[in-house]
């Protein structure tokens, strides 16, 4: 999976997650503990994501990774899927 593949499923997944617009950000429910409200932000510009609660983030690859998105071939660094 290419890095805007990545992006654009990553923004996907969000949407099942509580997400709403907050300015430039877009709010989720935080990958890494449980919650009723959504206290995690994901920066589209800066492929980063961050949460006030439990203060964990990173960058889009983190996030793929913690969403359950595959991005073994992105991380392969060649563009090719893994065999």
């Amino acid at each position: 999976m290419s890095k805007p593949e990545t992006i654009a499923t990553i923004e996907r997944t969000l949407q099942t997650r509580q997400a709403y617009v907050d300015g430039k950000e877009l709010r989720f429910l935080c990958p890494t503990h449980d919650e009723q409200n959504p206290s995690a932000r994901w920066n589209p510009e800066k492929q980063a994501w961050f949460c006030d609660v439990c203060k964990r983030g990173g960058g889009y690859l983190d996030l793929a990774q913690r969403l359950g998105i595959s991005t073994q071939s992105e991380r392969m660094g060649n563009g090719q899927d893994a065999r």
